[in-house]
């Protein structure tokens, strides 16, 4: 991915993520007159009215966005220099972001809103907004981020997906079968990452492996919790068993 693609489509796309222009309101749409002119694309329209558009309702979820922004660069490949450059230009857009007043952040078309009633809410979005860009970059480019000339080999087969193997150590670290020092999960990330291949990918990276551990499906919980009462049953086998032996 050259430099031009990052500054024209994927800073302005995490910009959006991380720091909405909007946290509270609605979404109001213009449109361009013969003149040239942009108006309100209701101005003057009621809402019965065929060719009313409604606007788009806004109340941004910090844990939301955090979700979209791991999802995105979950399907993204980026190189440690262009972490840096993300960030360092993200780093800008966060000064600003941090320096908006709150009531440049809400807006309503038609409604009139008692600001002082919402106030408290929207410091606590932003807020929450702001902390999880500095975990997430701060998370990331702490992290030695895989390349396309240094690519792990996995070891081990698995019959998990990346999602499943994530949450399945997610477990093991949770219930303190696995014990990390502070600041070691990133390196078990790598760990991981090095040494397991999912069910349906031979590679797999760390980042990947970091950002499914966060938020894991239903699905992949009960996949998992199924898996971990059969293995209970089996403790039950082993112990009423004269030997125990590797199933082949």
């Amino acid at each position: 991915m050259d430099v031009s693609t990052l500054k024209m489509e994927v800073i302005p796309k995490l910009e959006e993520l991380f720091f909405p222009k909007l946290l509270l309101g609605e979404q109001v749409y213009y449109m361009q007159e013969a003149g040239g002119a942009w108006i309100r694309a209701n101005k003057d329209k009621a809402p019965e009215d065929s060719d009313y558009i409604p606007n788009d309702i806004i109340n941004i979820s910090p844990a939301e966005q955090l979700k979209k922004i791991k999802n995105y660069l979950d399907l993204s490949f980026f190189t440690p220099n262009q972490y840096n450059l993300i960030f360092s230009t993200l780093d800008k857009k966060l000064e600003v972001f941090s320096n908006i007043p709150l009531s440049r952040l809400i807006s309503y078309d038609r409604i009139k809103v008692d600001f002082k009633a919402v106030e408290k809410d929207l410091a606590a979005k932003k807020d929450e907004l702001i902390q999880n860009y500095k975990m997430l970059r701060d998370d990331i480019l702490s992290s030695p981020t895989e390349t396309k000339d240094h690519v792990a080999t996995p070891h081990f087969k698995s019959n998990y997906t990346v999602e499943e193997l994530a949450y399945f150590f997610k477990l093991s670290i949770e219930q303190g079968i696995i014990v990390l020092d502070k600041n070691q999960k990133t390196k078990f990330f790598d760990f991981i990452a090095a040494n397991f291949q999912s069910k349906d990918q031979k590679q797999i990276s760390s980042n990947s492996i970091r950002n499914k551990s966060y938020d894991p499906s239903l699905a992949t919980i009960e996949r998992i919790r199924e898996d971990l009462l059969q293995m209970l049953q089996l403790t039950k086998n082993h112990r009423d068993s004269d030997k125990i032996e590797w199933k082949k």
